[in-house]
């Protein structure tokens, strides 16, 4: 599609969509569920939870991120990508620099927490808007395109976050072993996520139907 740009537009568009449905839920359950996973890891990796909740957040940006070199290769820009992934790598080095100096007296919990921070901000304030300015440059989308793929997955991923804290606040999750409470947690943030996904969103119907009439094929053999 290099040479057809509207038709470009509208595959980039359906790719940037497709991950926004994909991840963004996907990475809310992660988060929601972060204190019991790690509890299951054992009790010297539970301060770790906070980690992967900033974490997922820069899963949310790697995914999003992901489809700028496919698409710079694709309009032949080779060297827009190599120019952009030095000058990323030179910032986010100089990041890591920074904080892990300022965070240098304090304890291994703080200096983790702090990192996973900084990633978290690094991808959403410069890496996130670069790679969108971008994406817009090459295909002529508009940032403001964006806006309305994300009620869908945002209401999912908050949905998927709720349904855990609102089981947190019963206390349930406290009387049980570590691997009941996240097998419990994660298949009810799962459920409440999957559930308002469908509910809003055509795009995650359309990708689940062969999906089920996969599943279904065996069952009817």
């Amino acid at each position: 599609l290099q040479n057809d740009r509207p038709a470009l537009r509208v595959a980039v568009a359906s790719s940037i969509r497709t991950v926004l449905i994909l991840t963004v839920p996907a990475m809310a359950v992660m988060a929601s569920c972060s204190d019991y996973l790690m509890a299951l890891m054992g009790p010297e990796w539970e301060p770790a939870a906070d980690v992967l909740k900033l974490l997922a957040l820069v899963g949310i940006g790697k995914a999003i991120v992901f489809f700028t070199g496919p698409l710079l290769f694709a309009v032949a820009r080779p060297h827009l990508r190599a120019v952009m992934l030095w000058a990323l790598a030179a910032v986010s080095a100089g990041t890591v620099l920074l904080v892990g100096w300022l965070l240098t007296g304090d304890s291994a919990r703080e200096q983790a927490l702090g990192m996973a921070a900084s990633r978290a901000a690094f991808f959403l304030a410069i890496v996130i808007p670069v790679n969108i300015a971008v994406v817009c440059w090459i295909t002529g989308l508009r940032p403001r395109s964006f806006l309305p793929w994300l009620p869908s997955p945002l209401l999912s991923a908050a949905a998927g976050i709720a349904v855990v804290f609102l089981l947190g606040l019963t206390g349930l999750l406290d009387e049980l072993p570590a691997f009941a409470a996240l097998v419990l947690a994660g298949t009810a943030s799962c459920l409440a996520a999957g559930g308002v996904l469908f509910a809003l969103e055509p795009r995650a119907r359309s990708l689940a139907r062969p999906v089920l009439r996969k599943l279904r094929r065996p069952a009817t053999a």
